[in-house]
């Protein structure tokens, strides 16, 4: 039988694993520390207000649009609710009703696609704001175009 050949193992400097802590940090957030599993819970970068690309995300009453991708909805409303002072203890449990939360509060969930996160007889609870980014959306994207212009479809019918 041939020798088997030892591999060393790579010894990361102190610079670089520091690089890959600050790039780590860069990319996601810490929302909250949960005491009950002792975790830290984590979300990307919020971006707020971009319409330029197409994609989902959480849409206030107000008219603001918070970017973040399907798989991330709600890591995006554990941070709103916590930034918002909505939850004030940062429990596993509150934090898990964290989307529910914003949409007792009227904000609407936004798909990738352009579905609303919300039955077609309740368009009519959503603010002029909202509506407005909505058009807006559907006239910029047209991969989301045809579900958003489902909306005002269902309005006017009404």
């Amino acid at each position: 039988m041939g020798e088997r050949r030892r591999v060393a193992k790579r010894v990361y400097t102190e610079a670089e694993l520091a690089k890959v802590d600050e790039d780590r940090r860069r990319r996601r957030a810490v929302v909250a520390h949960d005491e009950e599993i002792g975790l830290d819970i984590f979300v990307a970068p919020l971006v707020v207000g971009n319409l330029d690309e197409p994609g989902g995300g959480w849409l206030s009453p107000s008219g603001e649009f918070y970017r973040c991708p399907n798989w991330a909805h709600l890591e995006l409303a554990r941070r709103l609710v916590c930034e918002f002072g909505w939850v004030v203890k940062r429990t596993r449990r509150r934090l898990s009703q964290a989307e529910e939360r914003l949409e007792k509060a009227a904000w609407v969930r936004v798909w990738d696609d352009g579905r609303l996160f919300m039955p077609a007889y309740e368009y009519s609870s959503l603010t002029q704001a909202q509506l407005d980014v909505i058009w807006a959306l559907a006239q910029r994207h047209g991969s989301m175009r045809e579900k958003l212009m489902h909306v005002f479809d269902v309005l006017r019918a009404e």
